[in-house]
């Protein structure tokens, strides 16, 4: 089946809109269409779409469209002039798509305010469900598309004067359907790379923005001639010029600024190391106001494409990092938290005695006490420092309770991390003695 197979089930399942066994509905969708596949292709199908969670299985070999199904057909049918994109070629549909369905207003307010564009992709995907799929089966390309499609809207007189101003924005993808969301171990295996993929964490380190040799233009020694050359892992001038010379100079260098963040998963107490990963943002794009959307502490939803680089010199061992491709703020995060003045009145009246008592408020005694003050302090930490490889790093204090057995140290820090989005516990009784 290809996307008009999609449409054709989908609609089918719409206009049954109840429970229905596997094998009955394959002998009516084969009966009431042209379907010509077998019964295992079918099913395989269905699975796909149970994936991307069009359908729903109420119970084992049962099937029915759920609100997102639903809501897919009723945009399908709601749109018009289609056709102005089928067999179009990719960069013009993206433009069109871009520029209607309600995507232009919010680009030109984007733009109007010098902000990058933030595509929703579950809101997207409600009407152009077949080219989210594309995007899915070849990032790479098709979010190049995307990415060209804006910038030629930028450039393009679509908006009103007072409207648009000139600014270096980018288009990110938000909102990341939830069946494209992996496990950071899982992100970081060779089964996804060069996939799009979403991962959720909070962000336990930034770097600063710094420049990256991205392209160089050579000068051939002997005859002149003129070449550029794209930079991966390392500089690297043309091997031979057609003249036969193997001497070039450089004429000219081109970059790009690039920022890393390592976005830390989530993980459940007691069950040991959390798992991070590297997502590294480069581009003409990038700048300090897009660095400043990722604070540390924040929980963070990052889509982007697994890549993998050289771990060692002649190595057959490879690291893997993330492409960042889009971003969404979680809920735990202190972006969305503001406190208005009679918040701050009240937090003033709040003493620190009162402060440090509203933790583990089951436990009594004096160095109870002490040991919910020490926990404060680590958890409110100390000012972010800057290592040597210009990274930013969040200023901790360190606490070490060293009191007998059953005096309570696990329940205070299990407490804070139920109080701050920015605790984690984690328990190492299965480590080594070294560890």
């Amino acid at each position: 089946m290809d996307h008009t197979g999609i449409k054709s089930l989908l609609k089918f399942l719409y206009k049954k809109d109840c429970q229905i066994q596997l094998k009955k509905l394959f002998q009516e969708y084969k009966e009431k269409t042209d379907y010509q596949g077998d019964y295992s292709a079918f099913t395989t199908f269905l699975s796909r779409l149970n994936k991307k969670e069009l359908v729903k299985k109420p119970k084992r070999g049962v099937y029915q469209i759920n609100d997102r199904g639903k809501n897919a057909v009723e945009a399908w049918d709601k749109e018009k002039n289609r056709s102005k994109y089928n067999g179009v070629e990719y960069d013009d549909k993206y433009e069109t798509i871009l520029l209607k369905n309600g995507f232009k207003e919010e680009i030109g307010k984007a733009l109007h305010e010098q902000k990058h564009f933030l595509l929703d992709l579950s809101e997207f995907s409600k009407q152009h469900m077949d080219i989210l799929e594309e995007l899915e089966e070849n990032p790479e390309i098709e979010y190049n598309y995307l990415s060209e499609a804006f910038k030629r809207i930028q450039e393009r007189n679509y908006f009103k004067k007072d409207f648009f101003q000139k600014t270096e924005s980018h288009i990110f993808l938000s909102n990341i359907p939830g069946y494209l969301r992996k496990s950071i171990v899982s992100a970081k295996s060779s089964k996804y790379l060069g996939e799009l993929v979403s991962v959720e964490g909070m962000v336990v380190q930034k770097t600063e923005l710094h420049p990256v040799l991205v392209k160089t233009e050579y000068e051939c020694v002997n005859c002149g001639d003129r070449v550029v050359k794209e930079h991966k892992d390392k500089e690297k001038p043309p091997h031979k010029c057609d003249c036969g010379s193997r001497s070039f100079d450089s004429v000219k260098n081109i970059y790009e600024d690039v920022f890393s963040v390592w976005i830390q998963e989530n993980m459940d107490e007691g069950v040991g190391k959390s798992q991070d990963i590297q997502v590294v943002f480069q581009g003409s794009y990038v700048d300090e106001k897009l660095r400043n959307r990722f604070t540390v502490g924040n929980q963070m939803k990052v889509a982007g494409i697994p890549r993998d680089i050289e771990a060692d010199n002649n190595s057959l061992k490879r690291n893997v990092y993330l492409e960042g491709l889009g971003f969404d703020i979680g809920e735990l995060s202190w972006d969305n938290v503001e406190l208005t003045d009679k918040d701050k009145k009240k937090l003033e009246k709040i003493s620190r005695e009162k402060f440090i008592n509203s933790h583990a408020t089951h436990l009594v005694g004096e160095d109870t006490f002490l040991m919910r003050k020490a926990g404060c302090i680590g958890v409110v930490g100390a000012h972010d420092r800057k290592t040597t490889k210009r990274k930013t790093m969040r200023g901790n204090i360190h606490v070490l309770f060293v009191t007998p057995p059953s005096e309570g140290k696990s329940d205070i820090l299990k407490s804070f991390c139920r109080i701050y989005p920015r605790s984690e516990y984690a328990d190492c009784t299965n480590s080594t003695a070294t560890g």
